[in-house]
């Protein structure tokens, strides 16, 4: 019981970045595996700022970046996700994705909510 009401009240986001390109323009770098110029290669747009859906360095608040998202959950604020971000992010409550019914409770947190 004391998990189940320290849990109910908090809110919690899912990110999901996808694969192979989908991934890399998401999270805005990839790693380079070419032989001497190993490292992370961050994507850049015109002014030199990283193209990326996932932070916002300037605007902790910007609703087209994930980092907004986590950051209201946190404050226990839920906003609806913008369009650019429907298929990457969820909004859960944190009761959704823990197991209360087994007989040995574990802690766990699930990915894979059911509601």
């Amino acid at each position: 019981m004391l998990y189940f009401f320290l849990a109910a009240p908090q809110k919690t986001v899912l990110i999901k970045v996808g694969e192979k390109q989908i991934e890399k323009d998401f999270i805005g770098y990839e790693f380079s595996s070419r032989r001497g110029h190993e490292g992370i290669k961050m994507y850049k747009d015109e002014n030199c700022k990283p193209t990326t859906k996932l932070y916002d360095d300037d605007n902790h608040l910007n609703e087209e970046k994930a980092n907004s998202y986590v950051y209201r959950a946190f404050l226990g604020e839920q906003k609806d996700i913008a369009e650019g971000l429907k298929n990457n992010l969820t909004n859960f409550n944190l009761t959704e994705l823990i197991n209360f019914k087994v007989l040995n409770f574990e802690k766990v947190i699930s990915l894979g909510a059911k509601k």
